[in-house]
């Protein structure tokens, strides 16, 4: 990419040309290595695997999986797409406004109706780091004839700590195949110009619809990224400009045609669709990272130690999005290929963009060791954007890790070929040499992998997956124990295994509060003291004098049309939950690990 040089033309060391058809033979032997490397993140939730989930039957695998399900099922039984009342009674929830990944439920489809969900999210899992990480290395054989190179660079930006974070349970957030592809698209269509701008424009199209509908986050950072990566390029190449705009116009123009269609409807959905709520998703949060997040690793990576680990937790609490670090070792190489290739266009303009990403992850504000200062950072302007307040800064560090992984792939080729060039060295000292960096380089970054796993049957009773779930009438509503919040959302895997068998009052997902702004807990009921009163006896905190009656419980029973009452397993006062269950309603029946009431007249 970026072929024009510092004087505007095209010189013979800055031109980027098509690689030979042979840079890509044995390509997929990098590919099998990715998959192997994916498969030993998550073991034993092997591909395909339905009795075990990493790290928590519970919480966000829980939702994920929900939303996987949610997608074939909507659509072989004529349900709404993006809306769904099946959580969160009565209202339901805007699911264009939560991570419902609509592309990933089409995918993984097959999977879901003949094996179930939790063994399609199992399968996702691995396979977007594998995919991540070989559309990178793909990418960068265009550019790297060093496929070790190449290979580096797929691993820095598939198997980094910012992976390493949301892999702990955020699927639409870890199949990020689709980015180093938008660059490849931007690159032909804005710089390179070669083939049709048709053909790459309705590429560009399809892959940024793609990308929407997997993350509108991620495909929004891209749009911001490539917004200033053009008109960096514009400011360096002034005279540039005319010549190509025409062709890049075209091109946009096509991605738009394309675009347009299949984002339209949800666009609508998420603006002025049912259940919505209004402003920031995160209430003002935007997980910024710290300055120091680069250089001091947390219990994401598996090099390091306690001590260093608890400080590096500490610079961004949250682990999942503790995703900054890239070692001292990285940066010190990193920050050398910048200073020396400085006048190479392609990596002058990939370590620009990875600085503007890099100060982006930093959110509005400088945080220094986990302290915030004065400093106001440009993160600053989305905070006070409709739609862009959404945006979590710290989730630029993806971007961070592509663009960095391409500049150490480009240096240390070039590296090689000078070496081998212009020094007597052995090409097998070379190439142990500079194997050697590669290493040192990306230790660092190893992950504390395997995740822990989990089975489903920890929260899961067998009576959602075998034939007494028929005693629940198709459709109906639910009443539940645990009542299903954020992390105790088991009822949502609940419904997943049994194949949405039945709906939920309480849910995990980002509905409207009182006021309006998003709240990811449950949406209001009345008597609003039963989930409260279900909520505390889960957690062992007592309701104390707004503890829900029995009377309260046949209220919301009568008032919600709930056929079902069901007490799962777990809680720290579950039996108090039984007897008021049983106050309302009589003795339960024990079936495959729970207790269930039946409502006479409900259905």
């Amino acid at each position: 990419m970026i072929s024009i040089d510092a004087e505007s033309s095209v010189s013979e060391d800055e031109s980027v040309g098509r690689p030979p058809v042979s840079n890509y033979r044995h390509a997929w032997v990098g590919i099998v290595a990715y998959g192997i490397l994916a498969l030993f993140a998550y073991a034993p939730a092997w591909p395909g695997r339905a009795h075990v989930v990493p790290w928590c039957a519970c919480g966000d695998t829980a939702q994920q999986i929900w939303y996987l399900d949610w997608t074939p099922f909507a659509v072989l039984h004529g349900h709404p797409l993006l809306t769904s009342n099946w959580i969160d009674l009565p209202g339901g929830v805007n699911l264009a406004q939560n991570v419902s990944m609509p592309l990933l439920g089409v995918l993984a489809a097959p999977v879901t109706l003949t094996l179930g969900p939790v063994a399609a999210f199992n399968t996702l899992l691995w396979f977007s780091l594998a995919a991540s990480a070989s559309s990178c290395f793909l990418v960068l054989l265009r550019w790297v004839t060093w496929k070790p190179a190449a290979f580096a660079g797929g691993l820095l930006y598939a198997f980094s700590s910012y992976i390493a974070g949301q892999a702990l349970g955020h699927l639409n957030l870890i199949f990020v195949p689709l980015p180093p592809l938008l660059v490849l698209a931007l690159n032909e269509l804005v710089v390179e110009q070669r083939g049709s701008g048709r053909r790459w424009g309705i590429a560009l199209g399809l892959l940024s619809a793609a990308q929407f509908l997997v993350s509108p986050e991620l495909l929004l950072d891209s749009v911001i990224l490539a917004v200033v990566g053009i008109l960096f390029l514009a400011a360096l190449h002034v005279g540039e400009v005319a010549r190509r705009l025409r062709h890049a116009v075209t091109g946009l123009a096509w991605a738009m045609v394309v675009f347009v269609p299949v984002a339209a409807y949800p666009l609508w959905v998420y603006l002025a669709g049912p259940s919505r709520y209004h402003g920031s998703a995160w209430n003002g949060s935007t997980f910024p990272e710290d300055l120091l997040g680069s250089v001091i690793p947390s219990s994401n990576q598996r090099v390091t130690t306690g001590g260093i680990a608890a400080f590096g937790d500490r610079l961004q609490n949250n682990l999942a999005e503790n995703g900054a670090y890239l070692g001292v070792t990285l940066v010190v190489v990193l920050l050398a290929i910048a200073v020396h290739y400085r006048r190479v266009g392609i990596i002058r303009f990939f370590s620009c963009m990875a600085l503007a990403a890099w100060v982006l992850s930093l959110g509005p504000r400088l945080q220094v060791g986990g302290h915030p200062t004065a400093l106001v950072l440009p993160f600053r302007v989305f905070v006070h954007l409709p739609v862009l307040d959404s945006l979590l800064a710290g989730r630029f560090t993806l971007f961070v890790d592509l663009f960095c992984g391409f500049v150490l792939a480009l240096g240390i080729d070039r590296l090689r070929s000078a070496m081998l060039r212009r020094t007597a060295v052995p090409r097998a000292r070379v190439t142990a040499v500079l194997l050697l960096v590669l290493a040192v380089c990306l230790a660092p970054l190893v992950p504390r992998w395997p995740y822990p796993v989990v089975p489903i049957d920890s929260t899961t009773p067998a009576f959602f997956t075998t034939p007494p779930v028929r005693a629940i009438p198709q459709d109906s509503a639910v009443l539940t124990y645990p009542y299903p919040v954020t992390p105790f959302n088991q009822a949502m895997l609940w419904q997943a295994v049994s194949g949405m068998r039945f709906r939920i009052l309480g849910g995990y997902a980002l509905v409207p509060a009182a006021d309006g702004s998003a709240t990811s807990g449950p949406a209001p009921v009345t008597p609003a003291s039963v989930p409260a009163t279900l909520i505390a006896y889960y957690a062992g905190q007592d309701p104390g004098s707004g503890a829900a009656s029995a009377q309260d419980v046949r209220a919301l029973v009568r008032r919600y049309h709930v056929s079902t009452v069901v007490a799962g397993p777990g809680g720290v006062h579950r039996d108090a939950a039984v007897a008021l269950f049983t106050a309302a309603l009589g003795p339960p029946r024990t079936v495959s690990g729970i207790d269930l009431w039946t409502v006479p007249g409900n259905r």
